[in-house]
Parts: C-alpha cells; structure tokens; sequence
C-alpha cells in the first residue's frame, strides 16, 4: 500500500531570494506580498490598514490610516506606540517599521517626505485622514485578522 503525496514538493534548483513555492503560499495567506488590505477593528470598527512590515522577519501589523507630523511621532515615541512609513504600492500601501530608527538613532528620525502612521490602539485615533489610492471600496465588516 502506497500514501499519495500530501503536496507538491518545490524543484530542486536554488535561485536568490525567496522560493516560488513560498513567495505564493505568503501571496494567499496575506491577500499580496508585502501589500497591506484595508479593513475595520474587530473592536471599534474603525477603518485601518492590516498588513506586513517589513520583508525579512516580519510581523502583522495593524496602523491608523492618519498621518502623523512630527511632534505626533515624537509622541508616539514617548509612549511606546510603534509607527510605520508608508509607500505607495500600486492600489495599495505597503508598511515599514520605524521602531529602528528610533531606538538605535541617536537623533529622532528623520521625517522629510515619508509619510508616517501610528499603530492602532482602540479609542486614541489622531485627527487627519490619508487619501486611498483608488476610488474603490474594498472594506468589509469582518477583517480577515
């Protein structure tokens, strides 16, 4: 009696990066490679932006969509609320942690053309909005985390 296989096994050969096989299998899980998905807290509904952030040993990450100015991150700072720079990418964003910038800095960082978001924490939400980049409406009541 023979088992048939559970999955498809990867080729053999080796090229840089990341494999196919697991480039793909990041693309279904998180709905895109690095792209973060608008959605809603599951707790107070606001609207947020979900995703990865950064390329190697990354973290899901949820941000308020509200762009900080510079004394708002050296608040966050103060209090311990991670913040992350956001980069077009194609319909969507794409997140990038700044904890570095600002724990292993010597000076704050700099902020000149980045675009920074706050992380979401229920309740303490900054003034201000930032602009979607496509008309559409993708949001849904139940996000997917």
């Amino acid at each position: 009696m023979s088992q048939g296989t559970l999955f498809s096994v990867p080729k053999a050969t080796k090229k840089p990066g990341m494999d196919d096989w697991l480039k793909e299998q990041l693309e279904n899980k998180t709905g895109g490679f690095r792209a973060a998905r608008w959605g809603r807290c599951p707790n107070c509904q606001e609207l947020t932006l979900h995703g990865m952030d950064a390329d190697l040993c990354a973290g899901m990450v949820t941000a308020d969509p509200t762009p900080l100015s510079p004394p708002q991150e050296h608040a966050c700072m103060i209090t311990g609320r991670p913040t992350f720079t956001v980069k077009p990418r194609g319909n969507s964003y794409e997140l990038n942690d700044r904890r570095g910038a600002y724990l292993y800095g010597s000076r704050p960082p700099d902020q000149r053309g980045k675009t920074i978001l706050p992380e979401h924490r229920c309740g303490a939400r900054f003034p201000g909005f930032m602009t979607r980049p496509d008309n559409q409406e993708t949001t849904s009541d139940q996000p997917d985390f």
